[in-house]
């Protein structure tokens, strides 16, 4: 299959997936030296929209010989954008890629495939994925008293195993060092200026 039939089949996918749509551009080449080469107009109006797309094959585009291009459109959220990059290959095995969301052109991919004599088009419609159902966490505030009946119950009040506290068993001196030591300053000073 020569540069023409790949043309072709291009063409023909173009206007299969976008049958549905308004849209009118036009479809080329960019070789590696940056020149364009035009493929083909592409129109749709709103009466035809139905109908399907009007391709106007360019004159030069069976003239155009094998090598490395990057696929480019015209069309319409594809503002002069390059789609694929193509090394045209004997024998040729591409297929081209098609997405749509309902009547929306969303995104065209070539891509080389093994078992494709040609070039086959496929036509995806993106649908939305799967939302897990998700359950709702309650969030539970204590106050203090609460939590000292459920450890008294012995139920427990933690939701999370870090929110879990141990008692520690200190001593009188151990819990209550700081208002000791509040207590020594305030003598020491009290003693200091009884003295003077």
């Amino acid at each position: 299959m020569n540069l023409q039939g790949i043309v072709t089949v291009l063409l023909c996918l173009i206007s299969f997936a976008l049958a549905n749509l308004e849209v009118s551009g036009d479809l080329y080449l960019i070789d590696d030296f940056g020149s364009r080469l035009e493929l083909a107009k592409l129109s749709s109006t709103p009466e035809d929209a139905g109908n399907g797309i009007d391709i106007s094959l360019d004159s030069l585009a069976a003239s155009y010989e094998a090598g490395n291009y990057r696929v480019c459109a015209n069309l319409g959220d594809y503002y002069n954008e390059c789609f694929s990059y193509l090394t045209i290959e004997q024998p040729l095995a591409y297929q081209l890629k098609l997405e749509t969301v309902g009547n929306e052109l969303i995104r065209m991919s070539l891509e080389k495939s093994s078992g494709v004599n040609g070039i086959e088009g496929v036509i995806e419609e993106i649908q939305q994925g799967v939302v897990p159902e998700t359950i709702k966490l309650k969030k539970r505030t204590m106050t203090y008293e609460e939590k000292k009946k459920a450890e008294s119950r012995g139920t427990g009040t933690a939701a999370f195993e870090e929110d879990i506290v141990e008692e520690d068993q200190k001593t009188f001196v151990q819990k209550n060092w700081k208002f000791i030591v509040v207590g020594l300053l305030v003598y020491v000073f009290i003693a200091n200026s009884s003295q003077q």
